[in-house]
Formats: C-alpha cells, sequence, structure tokens
C-alpha cells in the first residue's frame, strides 16, 4: 500500500525495514505482503499473542482513551516503560518521551492504540512464511513486549533469531541508543542477517 508507493516514488527497490513496537508489526506487515521489496526486518519490542491478563490490561488502556488529554496516564505510560521511580541513568530519556507523549494528536494516538490493543495475533499464522531474515529484540524488563514473545515470533519465522538485552524496557532505542543501534548495525552487516543453524539464534542473555 502506502509503504511500496513510498518506496516506488524514492526510487529504491529492496530496503531493511525497522520497527519499533506498533512499528514492529507494520514492518512484519510489510514484508508479509512485499517480500520482494524486503532485504530484511528488525522488529524492535514487538508484541506477540498476548497473555490474557495482558491481553485485558492493554485493552483497559485503550478503553480509557477518548482522545482528551490524560496527564495521569501520561504518568503511567512512563512508569511503565522506564520505571516507577524512574532511574536517574533513565530521566532524560523518560523526559524526552513525556515530551514526544504530550505532543501527539490525542484522537489518532487513541485510534492507534486502540487497533495496536488487538492487533498481538494479527501475524501468529504468517510468520512461518516470513521469507527474509528478521531479528525480533526487546528488552528483558519489557514485560508487555516479552523476551518470550520476540523468542516464539523467532521460532516461527524461518530465517529469524531473537536477541534480548539485559536490563532494557520498552523504550531502549531511546533510553540504549548506541546499544541498540550497534545490535541493528550488525545484524544488517552479517552475511544473510539470520542464523544458519534449524533453531533461531538466542543472545546469551536470553534464558
Amino acid at each position: 500500500g502506502q509503504a511500496i508507493g513510498l518506496l516506488n516514488h524514492l526510487g529504491l527497490g529492496a530496503v531493511s525495514i525497522v520497527g519499533h513496537s506498533m512499528g514492529a508489526l507494520v514492518g512484519q506487515e510489510i514484508a508479509l505482503d512485499a517480500p520482494k521489496r524486503v532485504r530484511s526486518i528488525v522488529s524492535l519490542n514487538a508484541v506477540f499473542r498476548r497473555p490474557a491478563a495482558l491481553a485485558q490490561a492493554v485493552r483497559e488502556r485503550a478503553a480509557e482513551l477518548n482522545g482528551a488529554k490524560n496527564p495521569s496516564g501520561t504518568d503511567a505510560t512512563i512508569a511503565r516503560w522506564f520505571g516507577n521511580p524512574v532511574p536517574d541513568r533513565l530521566a532524560e530519556a523518560a523526559r524526552t518521551t513525556r515530551a514526544a507523549l504530550q505532543s501527539v494528536n490525542a484522537d489518532g494516538y487513541a485510534r492507534t492504540y486502540r487497533l495496536f490493543a488487538h492487533a498481538d495475533a494479527a501475524h501468529g499464522d504468517r510468520l512461518s512464511g516470513l521469507a527474509v531474515p528478521a531479528l525480533f529484540m526487546t528488552g528483558s524488563q519489557d514485560k508487555n513486549s516479552s523476551p518470550a514473545m520476540s523468542a516464539a515470533m523467532a521460532r516461527l519465522a524461518p530465517r529469524g533469531r531473537c536477541t534480548v538485552l539485559e536490563g532494557e524496557r520498552h523504550m531502549m532505542a531511546i533510553a540504549s541508543p548506541d546499544v541498540v543501534t550497534r545490535r541493528i548495525a550488525e545484524f544488517l552487516d552479517s552475511n544473510d542477517g539470520a542464523s544458519t543453524s534449524a533453531r533461531p539464534a538466542m543472545d546469551t542473555a536470553f534464558d
């Protein structure tokens, strides 16, 4: 759809796609629908088949969003993503994220979050057909886009691998950009972007 139209407009052939959270699901959709236009994908902090309790919680959060600004909701999101209290080393990342949340269009955010709340199983029956190398990376402390979810996706994707960053949470790309960028670059620079073994490669941080 729009993504392929953009690639055509820019004169690009096959590209690598990196997406975070909802963006990770979008990247997967593009790779599944147009594999000839995707060289590899990186799914950061992606959700997959939420357990019942997590599914209920995210749907309740979605139902509470009515398009109005909600300072208490922002506070809860920052606590969920960075910890409560926010550790000193993450204070600047948390401030950056808070400012971004406060600047978004409230109606658009609510609509998107309602979609996100029900999208965790969207690719469950399709990942076995993902033709491109795929890295599923999350943080060990990301309880809503958990290591178990990334590992499950990597097992299903024929050329998938899973990397878990110790001590990181949902916004690890903001909290530890150097580490995340290095892992992405290593994956993209690898021979084929995926393990050649039958089982997905797992970072030693994941057990």
